[in-house]
């Protein structure tokens, strides 16, 4: 990835990150083994990333629902929404795809990352879903791929 692109990916990322998690190493995670992870959680996360992406991927840019925190429905707005998607398109490529990679949980506060592989042109960027322990949406990212939790 060219250094412009991750540069962008970057601003991107704090326009995304609606959690209180930050950017940096998350220290009292811990990953959660394939076997026990939650897999009406796991749904969840993955049906907001795709239906988000999917909306967008057809120009339509709508108001998060009650799967999301209130926090992030007021920070996520369509206007918002349109301008990272833009941003996205003109620095990764569209939306095309996303698997699941793995989860982590939050010792101290409960919450749950799922980490999924997107496709967004050429490129294999990381979306990362964030629900809150009473299974809310309350974080949002799209990052550059690294292996574990950063």
């Amino acid at each position: 990835m060219h250094a412009r692109h991750s540069r962008l990916i970057g601003i991107l990322v704090c326009a995304l990150a609606l959690a209180a998690l930050s950017c940096g190493k998350e220290p009292g995670f811990e990953r959660v083994p394939d076997a026990k992870v939650d897999a009406r959680q796991r749904l969840l996360a993955e049906d907001f990333a795709k239906a988000y992406f999917g909306r967008m991927r057809e120009g339509r840019f709508e108001p998060l629902g009650d799967e999301a925190t209130a926090e992030m429905r007021s920070a996520l707005t369509p206007e918002r929404q349109k301008e990272s998607y833009e941003s996205l398109v003109k620095t990764i490529g569209g939306f095309e795809s996303l698997a699941y990679a793995e989860t982590w949980r939050g010792n101290a506060n409960g919450n749950t990352i799922f980490r999924f592989r997107a496709r967004f042109g050429t490129q294999e960027p990381e979306v990362r879903v964030v629900l809150d322990p009473a299974g809310k949406v309350g974080g949002f990212w799209v990052k550059p791929w690294k292996d574990g939790l950063e």
